[in-house]
């Protein structure tokens, strides 16, 4: 009931995360002027990415939960004798 591919998606979504903040920690003065365009590019799609992946995956996992419970199929009530 864990999910362990969707567990893996929120790890990917989080690792990406970080990774956006080293990006976006860079200190100008250490990378040319050409290429802080491209770095900027880079924290923005990573950070973007991985909110999508994350809370894709956390939706998805909630979603599922959801719909378990709330099948009408599985609600059978069980008789005592």
């Amino acid at each position: 009931m864990s999910s362990p591919n969707l567990n893996n998606l929120i790890l990917v979504g989080g690792i990406l995360a970080y990774v956006s903040m080293i990006f976006f920690g860079i200190d100008a003065s250490l990378v040319p002027q050409s290429s802080i365009a491209l770095m900027c590019k880079l924290h923005l799609w990573c950070l973007t990415t991985s909110f999508s992946v994350a809370f894709g995956a956390m939706f998805m996992k909630t979603w599922r939960v959801h719909r378990i419970f709330t099948n009408k199929s599985l609600h059978k009530t069980v008789e005592y004798s």
